[in-house]
C-alpha cells in the first residue's frame, strides 16, 4: 500500500521533468562551428551556428553576446571586428573576425564563450578556445647606408623576415621616420619631407619609400642622417641599414658644369656586357673580337666639358662614335634603372646632336638622345654617366632589345662610365 502511494505522489514530479526537458530540446541551439583553432598571424572567422530556426522567419533580429577571455591580451595581442553575433534583420552577422596583433612573448589563449539568449539554448559548442601562437619579429632595413640628393630622392625601407627572406605585409604597415644624431641639415630650409614624416609599406608588398626634396645647398648643412622610430618596438629587429645618410648635393643637372675625365674605377666591364648580352670568346671568336673593339672602353685621354649650354668632348675612345663634337645640352626628367636586385634614379640629360648607331661609319637620321647622369656618395666631383637611348649598329647587332619609345636601351647591362671632375 506504501508502495502505491509513493508511486502516485511520484508521478506527477517525473512527468513535470520530462516536460521541463521537452520544452528545452524545442528551443533553437546556438554553438560555435569548431570548438577549438589556432591563430599565429593574419585573422581566422568564430563562425555561429544556429540549429532549428529558420533565421528568415525572425519577426525582429536578436543579439548574441559573446565574451572574450584567457590569457592573451584583447586589443594588445589581439583584435575583435566584433563582440556580438546578429541574427536576423538586415545586419544579420554569424561571423566575428580575429585578428593576430603583437604577441612576441609566448603562446597564450583566447577563449570565446557564448551569452545567454531568451528562448535558444546552448549547442555543443558554447566555448571556442584559440591558440594565439608567437608571432615572427620582422627585420628592417634601408636599402643602402647612403643616398645623394639632388632635387628629390626616394628613401626605400624593405622588410625581411627573421630568416632574412622578403617579408610580405599582411596589413598596411606604417613606419614612423626620424632625423638621426650626426645630422647637420636643417629640416624646412636644406631640405623637406613630402608627406608624412613615415613609410607605409601596403599590404602584399614588402617595402615602402619617403621622397625627400632638397631646399637651400649650404656648406656643413649637407649631411641628413635618417633612422625609423622602430628601436623600441619589440615586433621589429634591426637589419643591415638601420639608419641611411643622405647627402644633399642639389640639382644634379646644374653641377655639370666643368671639364671631366674618365675614371679608373666605377665603369662598366666590356667583356661582362657582351657575355650577359650573348656574346662571349668561347662561342664565338670573331664574332667577339669584332664586338670588343666596337663597344666602348676605358681612355685616360677622354675628355666632357659641360659649358653654358653646350657639351664639348674630346675622346679617343669609341664613345666618339655616339658623341660628336659638340651638341647643346638640356635638363630632361628623373628616371629609374632597374639592375639586378637594385634600382636607382638618374638625372636625363637631353643632347640634340650625337649619332644614335653608336658606329664609326653609320650615321643616324634622329641626332637627338638621351644620357642619365648622378654622382657617387655626395660627391660633387665624380659623376656616373648612364648610355640607355641608343640603337647600335657597330656592337651587338641582334643581340639587344630595344625600346620602342626613348630612352630606347634602358636595360640591365647596360654600359656606364665614372667620370672626375678636373680641377687642374
Amino acid at each position: 500500500m506504501k508502495k502505491f502511494l509513493f508511486a502516485l505522489l511520484a508521478a506527477p514530479l517525473m512527468f513535470g521533468a520530462c516536460s521541463s526537458n521537452d520544452d528545452n530540446d524545442s528551443l533553437p541551439t546556438l554553438s560555435f562551428s569548431k570548438p577549438v583553432q589556432a591563430l599565429t598571424s593574419g585573422s581566422i572567422t568564430l563562425d555561429l551556428e544556429v540549429s532549428g530556426l529558420d533565421l528568415s522567419k525572425l519577426s525582429e533580429p536578436v543579439t548574441v553576446p559573446v565574451t572574450f577571455s584567457g590569457t592573451a591580451v584583447k586589443g594588445t595581442e589581439y583584435s575583435v571586428s566584433a563582440e556580438q553575433f546578429v541574427l536576423g534583420g538586415s545586419n544579420q552577422s554569424l561571423s566575428i573576425t580575429v585578428t593576430a596583433l603583437d604577441n612576441y612573448d609566448e603562446a597564450k589563449e583566447i577563449v570565446a564563450t557564448l551569452g545567454t539568449v531568451a528562448n535558444f539554448a546552448s549547442g555543443k559548442n558554447a566555448t571556442s578556445k584559440i591558440s594565439l601562437g608567437v608571432k615572427s619579429k620582422i627585420m628592417y632595413s634601408f636599402k643602402t647606408a647612403t643616398l645623394t640628393l639632388g632635387e628629390t630622392v626616394a628613401v626605400e625601407l624593405k622588410l625581411f623576415t627573421a630568416t632574412g627572406a622578403r617579408y610580405t605585409a599582411e596589413q598596411d604597415i606604417t613606419i614612423p621616420i626620424e632625423v638621426a644624431e650626426g645630422s647637420t641639415a636643417v629640416e624646412g630650409t636644406n631640405f623637406t619631407f613630402e608627406g608624412e614624416k613615415q613609410i607605409v609599406v601596403k599590404q602584399g608588398q614588402s617595402s615602402g619609400s619617403i621622397t625627400i626634396k632638397a631646399g637651400t645647398v649650404e656648406e656643413g648643412k649637407d649631411k641628413l642622417v635618417l633612422k625609423t622610430g622602430l628601436e623600441n618596438n619589440k615586433g621589429f629587429v634591426r637589419g643591415q641599414y638601420n639608419e641611411i645618410t643622405v647627402t644633399i648635393l642639389g640639382s644634379f643637372f646644374n653641377n655639370l658644369i666643368g671639364t671631366w675625365k674618365m675614371s679608373t674605377e666605377g665603369n662598366y666591364d666590356p667583356v661582362e656586357f657582351l657575355s650577359l648580352s650573348g656574346v662571349s670568346e668561347e662561342s664565338d671568336k670573331q664574332l667577339y673580337e669584332d664586338n670588343i673593339a666596337a663597344v666602348p672602353q676605358y681612355n685616360a685621354n677622354d675628355r666632357l666639358t659641360f659649358g653654358d649650354g653646350i657639351l664639348t668632348t674630346s675622346l679617343e675612345s669609341t664613345l666618339k662614335n655616339f658623341f660628336r663634337e659638340t651638341s647643346n645640352f638640356s635638363k630632361g626628367e628623373d628616371f629609374t634603372i632597374y639592375g639586378v636586385g637594385t634600382s636607382f634614379t638618374v638625372q636625363l640629360i637631353q643632347l640634340d646632336n650625337v649619332n644614335r648607331s653608336f658606329s664609326a661609319t653609320d650615321q643616324s637620321e634622329d641626332t637627338e638622345a638621351l644620357i642619365g647622369v648622378r654622382f657617387v656618395d655626395g660627391d660633387a666631383n665624380k659623376m656616373e654617366i648612364y648610355f640607355i637611348d641608343y640603337y647600335s649598329t657597330s656592337f651587338l647587332v641582334g643581340y639587344m632589345y630595344y625600346e620602342s619609345t626613348k630612352p630606347m636601351a634602358p636595360y640591365y647591362p647596360y654600359i656606364y662610365f665614372t667620370f672626375e671632375r678636373v680641377t687642374e
